[in-house]
């Protein structure tokens, strides 16, 4: 299963989705906000189990580093 966010430029997360396979590349320009990221989440162990909107709601999105840090 694979798990992935969509984040706007400023850094929160735009949305949060799980499905049998990641987006592709045309799929992925339709719904990624403009000038947002896209971060893979798949394998990252707690996020492989964690709830969507538990993700969606405590993390913001580090785009430079491409990965999620809690918020405070």
């Amino acid at each position: 299963m694979a798990t992935y966010a969509l984040c706007n430029p400023d850094g929160s997360i735009h949305s949060v989705r799980r499905g049998d396979a990641l987006p592709d590349e045309l799929e992925l320009q339709l719904i990624l906000p403009e000038g947002g990221s896209f971060i893979d989440l798949t394998g990252t162990g707690a996020f492989d189990t964690m709830d969507i909107l538990d993700i969606h709601n405590q993390y913001k999105a580090n785009a430079k580093r491409q990965k999620l840090i809690k918020r405070r």
